[in-house]
């Protein structure tokens, strides 16, 4: 029987093939990449709603938060753990403020009061391994009462509401998004921002993309039909796999946005049934962070892999567990 991986975050069905022949035959662009960049922004704002001048462009790497921070250096930046390692290079004049979600793993009232006045908050949502999303409502209120709110979004499609018009309403909200975990691209290819001009312009690295990656990003904003269809495809593997995993009663699942279910153990040991299931050819995600150690992160793929580690997890409560 061959390994069923459900250790990932991103949909193992990206990226698609019409993006992978886009990709094939341009394998040597014929324009520079400051043109590919400027075509690829109109493209980006003709999918979003925005205008061009609100898309900043750069590599996905960690300095697109350094260039953030850095707008405002003298303001504290407040981070909303557990989720990714994000090596924040905060400067010498800013303080680096930890605040712990709720025993939801949610931002609510509690979180926006310990977020202090002003600061740089950076939220993931949907965020990984949680799953959890920022409300709007949450996060307009949050937006007051930090200076700047920095959501990232590189998993924005699998979530059930899209926070683009909050952009629209509050000059203090940057989206983040990504092409890696939207359309399965490799990290050459670029991340983006929706934002004000004057943060745009800021945070714009375009200069420093590759034109194969650009050419890659392109694709996908073409064929966004088919990686929404993917993603819905997604989401309803997502439901099928909470509902199967709330019936067993000694796993309690998180409501999710993302494109992977956590759930807590609640009987056993967690790495007993980590270990367990790779006896039976499953790879799950066993996460590291601060009040996850006895959760496990489920990937969302297909109702056939839904099927198999439903089959898995009875039989190890039946011979494992009592």
């Amino acid at each position: 029987m061959s390994t069923l991986a459900l250790d990932g975050s991103v949909s193992p069905y990206l990226p698609t093939r019409e993006i992978l022949d886009a990709i094939e035959r341009s394998t040597m662009p014929e324009r520079p990449p400051v043109d590919l960049a400027r075509m690829l922004r109109a493209r980006l704002a003709m999918l979003h709603g925005v205008s061009v001048d609100r898309i900043a462009l750069f590599p996905h790497d960690d300095a697109r938060f350094a260039r953030i921070v850095q707008l405002r250096a003298n303001r504290p930046v407040a981070i909303y753990p557990p989720g990714p390692d994000w090596s924040l290079d905060v400067p010498e004049r800013s303080q680096l403020v930890t605040v712990e979600r709720n025993d939801r793993f949610r931002i609510d009232g509690v979180q926006i009061q310990q977020t202090p006045y002003g600061a740089t908050a950076i939220v993931q949502t949907p965020n990984d391994p949680t799953g959890t999303a920022i409300g709007i409502t949450t996060a307009a209120q949050l937006a007051r009462r930090a200076g700047l709110l920095v959501l990232d979004e590189r998993s924005a499609e699998m979530q059930r509401r899209s926070m683009i018009p909050l952009v629209e309403e509050f000059d203090s909200i940057v989206l983040l998004r990504s092409f890696s975990d939207w359309a399965g691209l490799s990290l050459e290819a670029p991340g983006y921002a929706i934002a004000t001009r004057r943060t745009a312009t800021a945070i714009d690295r375009a200069a420093e993309l590759s034109a194969a990656g650009l050419v890659a990003a392109m694709a996908a904003v073409g064929n966004a039909s088919k990686l929404d269809a993917v993603a819905q495809r997604v989401r309803l593997e997502r439901l099928r796999l909470y509902r199967m995993l709330r019936k067993l009663n000694f796993l309690e699942p998180l409501p999710s946005d993302g494109g992977y279910v956590l759930a807590t153990v609640t009987r056993g040991e967690r790495d007993q049934i980590g270990d367990a299931l790779a006896r039976r050819d499953i790879r799950v995600y066993l996460p590291t962070q601060a009040r996850l150690q006895d959760s496990i992160r489920f990937s969302a793929i297909s109702p056939a892999a839904t099927a198999r580690l439903k089959e898995a997890l009875i039989d190890i409560c039946r011979t494992e567990l009592d």
